[in-house]
């Protein structure tokens, strides 16, 4: 009973073409930022506002926008480990653009503290970011597997 609008949205329907959106990444990296930017200006072309988002997606959270005859469905996966699991089901379909976010500065210092000042990442942080961009490229091509 939950899934049964999410299937309604994936089923084939009279859009000459749909086109899906995957946001992936870990939490707080800016996706549902990103989503809102895409959003909105496809909605008012000469939008300038960068929206502020400061809660968490839960789960996922996925947008519709209609222009025509193209649907365009962005999806926008919460990064928090524990909703990874479900995420393949959704990871996956024709006419998909997969974008991975990923923070290249840091704003927290070791003490979990936000600093004023953005500084540069570390060898260490560079290759935690080229390690999440991997995890996220084995988990997108997980899903894509399965759709075979």
């Amino acid at each position: 009973p939950v899934y049964g609008p999410l299937i309604q949205m994936l089923q084939p329907s009279s859009y000459q073409s749909i086109i899906r959106i995957h946001i992936c990444g870990d939490g707080g990296v800016g996706k549902t930022t990103l989503k809102e930017c895409i959003q909105a200006n496809l909605t008012n072309l000469f939008h300038r506002e960068v929206p502020v988002i400061t809660e968490r997606t839960i789960g996922l959270d996925i947008k519709s926008i209609i222009d025509n005859s193209v649907k365009l469905i962005i999806y926008d996966y919460g990064g928090q480990k524990e909703f990874h699991v479900n995420h393949s089901r959704f990871l996956r379909g024709n006419n998909s653009l997969y974008i991975i976010v990923l923070s290249l500065c840091d704003f927290i210092d070791n003490d979990g503290n936000t600093i004023s000042i953005i500084k540069a990442l570390s060898d260490k942080k560079l290759s935690e970011l080229s390690n999440t961009y991997k995890y996220w490229l084995k988990f997108i091509n997980v899903g894509l597997s399965s759709n075979r």
